[in-house]
């Protein structure tokens, strides 16, 4: 079949889909799916629990900056939940709190 841009009839199933789908049209024409959202805010969990590990050690957020080579208002940003830590900087807070990475998604 020979179809030009004006033909409505070979679009007419992309647009019917895309009423459907709600996806954004230029995802949907690329064959993308659209991304989730997250329903909660992950910097601020990792924050949490950072900060949750921390007072159970007994440290401040001084002696944790220090241990781990960081500045303190860095700490204090991660853990409000401001500062989008690297996994770098996850490993080495982790390796400063006796602690897994895998420990600062737990709720």
């Amino acid at each position: 079949m020979n179809a030009t841009l004006c033909d409505n009839q070979t679009f007419d199933p992309v647009i019917k889909r895309l009423k459907e789908t709600g996806i954004p049209p230029l995802q949907l024409l690329a064959g993308r799916r659209p991304i989730p959202t997250l329903k909660f805010d992950t910097n601020r969990v990792v924050g949490r629990q950072i900060k949750r590990l921390r007072v159970e050690a007994n440290m401040s957020q001084q002696a944790l900056a220090e241990q781990c080579r960081f500045f303190r208002t860095y700490i204090s940003r991660i853990e409000s939940g401001q500062a989008n830590p690297t996994v770098n900087v996850l490993a080495q807070l982790a390796r400063g709190l006796n602690a897994e990475i895998a420990d600062f998604f737990m709720e």
